[in-house]
């Protein structure tokens, strides 16, 4: 799956509510959580969500994270 389809499925997986996290330096450098957090955060409550079809095109986009 190329970077473009993996971006398409993730925005159909996630498009309700779709939040895009940009620039995190500053808030890591401040104490908040980093991209890492996120990712395991997604990793652990997202496959709950998606439906059968997507689930290989979840786990591509799971490997790409971590």
């Amino acid at each position: 799956m190329n970077p473009h389809e993996i971006k398409k499925q993730t925005q159909t997986i996630l498009g309700d509510g779709l939040v895009g996290v940009v620039g995190c330096g500053r808030s890591s450098a401040e104490g908040l959580p980093g991209m890492y957090d996120l990712a395991e955060h997604l990793i652990s409550s997202v496959p709950y969500h998606v439906p059968t079809e997507a689930k290989k095109p979840w786990a591509d986009i799971e490997y790409t994270m971590l």
